[in-house]
């Protein structure tokens, strides 16, 4: 699944050399050294205007200083600046959850500066609880009961704020929820957003929910999704990479034969989170082409998160596809 259009909830987030997946366990406190401890309070809450959590320091090195900072579900990183324990090495922290933050897991990390002491707690941010406002309409414009995998569907939402911004989540049949970022509605209330729905997206019911910031007004349309079709693709198109494993901000060069000679290729990017970018658009001269220059591993203004990140090239005559698959690590930062 896939979203085509979100504003810059990460804009200004930075990518740091942290590999949380690694140290991730079923415990409140997921990972610690020596004798140090971090507890968050609560654990878990629904977003709010005001949501604060208490986080609970303790086994430090005396009046040392803290760098803490939060690792959000996609892997983007918010530093939260420093803090100090007292001489028993322990402290109480209030941090803020910003409504706007995207909903699922985020990883709170604590470093003491003296003793190197380095801890990690999870927190779970679920969504609102959905309750429908009269007046306020989430409509599918193409798709609805029927869709099927590897098809796009537009959605329109009626009956918000001017101007505000809505937060939009998915909630998948098995009642999982994934967060879409934010779209700001037009001077009339109203946002449009597209969705797709990959091959491995499960079939079943899904709700896309749209919450309004300021408003607090919600809206909820239903899809009922079914199994898609397998295009058969002719020839023996290849895309491939100079790198089977990069890191956010290095460079990667892509390279395609195949194709018909001097055929336009689109190519685009997804991400391990499902979302989709357009790359551009060039010729397929003599059927090859090398992407010129370098390609980024890193969308402009928002980290790419880490995990399996897949290129793909279409010949718009021949429609042939060919794929490519990198693993993407955390980067050293912008």
């Amino acid at each position: 699944m896939r979203l085509t259009r979100r504003s810059g909830l990460v804009a200004s987030l930075v990518a740091l050399t942290l590999l949380i997946g690694l140290f991730v366990k079923p415990a409140n406190v997921t990972f610690a050294q020596g004798g140090a401890q971090v507890i968050l309070v609560p654990s878990a809450a629904t977003q709010s205007t005001d949501l604060r959590i208490n986080l609970q320091v303790s086994g430090f090195a005396s009046n040392e200083s803290l760098a803490i900072w939060e690792t959000f579900p996609d892997f983007t990183v918010l530093p939260l600046g420093a803090s100090n324990v007292n001489s028993a090495g322990m402290a109480n922290i209030e941090l803020k959850m910003n409504q706007t933050f995207p909903i699922g897991t985020h990883y709170i990390s604590v470093r003491g500066e003296k003793s190197k002491y380095y801890v990690i707690a999870t927190f779970q941010l679920l969504p609102p609880v959905v309750k429908l406002d009269r007046g306020v309409s989430i409509e599918v414009s193409k798709g609805g009961v029927g869709a099927k995998q590897g098809d796009f569907y537009s959605f329109v939402g009626t009956g918000y704020r001017l101007r505000e911004p809505v937060a939009l989540w998915l909630t998948y049949p098995d009642g999982t929820v994934k967060d879409l970022g934010q779209v700001r509605t037009s001077r009339e209330g109203t946002w449009g957003a597209s969705v797709a729905f990959g091959p491995k997206d499960p079939v079943g019911r899904y709700f896309l929910t749209g919450y309004g910031i300021t408003s607090n007004r919600t809206g909820v349309a239903t899809i009922i999704l079914t199994g898609g079709m397998t295009v058969q693709v002719a020839g023996a198109a290849k895309l491939e990479s100079n790198r089977s494993e990069t890191k956010q901000l290095e460079l990667l060069e892509l390279h395609g034969s195949g194709f018909l000679p001097g055929e336009p290729v689109s190519l685009w990017l997804t991400e391990s989170n499902g979302k989709v970018w357009y790359i551009t658009e060039l010729i397929a001269t003599n059927g090859q082409f090398t992407l010129p220059g370098y390609l980024a591993a890193v969308i402009p203004d928002q980290g790419s998160p880490i995990g399996p990140t897949t290129f793909s090239a279409y010949g718009n005559a021949s429609k042939r596809l060919a794929t490519v698959t990198v693993s993407l690590w955390a980067g050293s930062g912008l």
